[in-house]
């Protein structure tokens, strides 16, 4: 129904069997009335599925999921709320929950725990959001979408703890991770449902070991399922050969960017399936070698290449051409 229908409704508080409530906001950001979020919702006790996705929703009252415990579904996504009532932890039988581009949504409760059986988690494209750490207390949490990992707040080894991402996953700050011991506790082998992964080091430190660099980021090795891969902020002077390796039959983008110490790019003609390539920030960058095709005796490099962007590359004076 129209978000203008929502209103002129039969006097939703009467349905007090209503099991389920997906309204659908034709009109991006339309409204919900204080009577609503205040008044209704809260009465319709039986209420098993719940939407509210693409309204214009800023605050959700406190008090509003308390009577609301036998809620299986619940999806906020594209909203502009930037918390959720603490009330939300009492609905221990909710199984999915979706905030998916919710822009402004800066945390979670601290109790999410408390959603025992919680299976389906959306957090994409939630730019603001820090991973709590708490999340890796969802023992039945089955699917985590869009997971953001802020390195120094959560460690290498809650990432290496959740076997179950999916879709996208982003993790920030590496310039924490000492070495490549540490590195390996994310588990990134095995995490087989992930596929578009950030790597980002950020600060304008420049490393004090760049072979302890490359062993970090030759740590960080995703599983080969990946489709888009981005790397920004690398601080050491080469990348790890996996970068190159054919094994990624689906990696499709790649995106390496601000890594000025690196002197070299690797062999990413090698890359079977890769479509778009973007380097940019690459100030080490002299010189692209013979090198950044691959192997010549194998198949034609770049073979699947549809869009290539070089930008911001104050150094580089030479292009070897096959």
């Amino acid at each position: 129904m129209e978000s203008i229908d929502f209103e002129k409704l039969t006097p939703l508080y009467k349905l007090e069997h209503l099991r389920t409530l997906l309204p659908i906001s034709f009109q991006h950001g339309a409204p919900l009335s204080k009577r609503v979020l205040h008044n209704i919702l809260p009465r319709l006790t039986s209420l098993r599925a719940l939407s509210l996705s693409n309204y214009g929703t800023v605050e959700l009252p406190d008090a509003l999921f308390i009577k609301l415990k036998l809620l299986r579904f619940l999806d906020l996504s594209q909203t502009a709320i930037k918390r959720l009532p603490d009330s939300i932890c009492a609905l221990y039988n909710l199984e999915t929950l979706l905030l998916s581009h919710c822009d402004h949504l800066e945390e979670l409760p601290l109790q999410m725990e408390k959603l025992i059986n919680l299976h389906h988690l959306d957090i994409r494209n939630t730019s603001f959001l820090e991973m709590p750490l708490h999340l890796n207390k969802l023992k039945n949490l089955r699917v985590l979408v869009g997971a953001k990992f802020l390195l120094g707040g959560s460690s290498m080894e809650d990432l290496g703890e959740l076997h179950n991402l999916y879709g996208s996953l982003s993790i920030l700050e590496l310039q924490n991770v000492v070495d490549r011991t540490e590195a390996l506790k994310g588990n990134m082998k095995e995490k087989k449902h992930v596929d578009k992964l950030s790597l980002e080091w950020s600060g304008s430190s420049t490393a004090d070991n760049s072979q302890t660099e490359r062993a970090i980021l030759d740590g960080l090795r995703p599983y080969t399922n990946i489709k888009e891969l981005q790397i920004t902020g690398y601080r050491g002077t080469k990348f790890p050969d996996w970068l190159a390796d054919p094994s990624f039959l689906k990696l499709v983008e790649l995106s390496l960017s601000n890594c000025k110490d690196c002197y070299s790019l690797p062999a990413l003609g090698q890359l079977p399936s890769l479509r778009f390539l973007y380097i940019r920030e690459m100030h080490g960058i002299k010189e692209v070698t013979e090198e950044f095709y691959g192997s010549l005796s194998s198949k034609k490099p770049f073979n699947c290449l549809e869009n290539l962007i070089f930008e911001d590359m104050p150094e580089w004076k030479q292009w070897h051409v096959l």
